[in-house]
């Protein structure tokens, strides 16, 4: 058998590694990423609030039809997204 240095393997666990670490570093750099974000949008709350009420002073209120249709997507999804979890739930 020869003793000397398979570089091949070497450089394929190297190769490895540094797959792992990219990996690791990119998810943890999203996780912080994505943090910061949802801060900032929970953050700017008050400022989307008097956005708003600027609008509806300016133009009044949405009407009634927007309103409905806004509520109306909002159930179908809930309803689509139980649904979904129902039939993961049941096999």
């Amino acid at each position: 058998m020869d003793s000397s240095l398979d570089l091949p393997t070497i450089a394929l666990a190297i190769a490895v590694v540094a797959l792992f670490v990219w990996y690791f570093w990119h998810v943890a750099a999203s996780i912080i990423n994505g943090s910061k974000v949802l801060s900032a949008f929970l953050d700017g709350r008050a400022e989307r609030q008097r956005q708003e009420l600027e609008r509806e002073a300016k133009f009044g209120p949405y009407p009634l039809w927007y309103r409905a249709a806004q509520k109306l997507i909002l159930a179908i999804l809930f309803v689509g997204f139980a649904y979904l979890m129902w039939k993961l739930v049941q096999g």
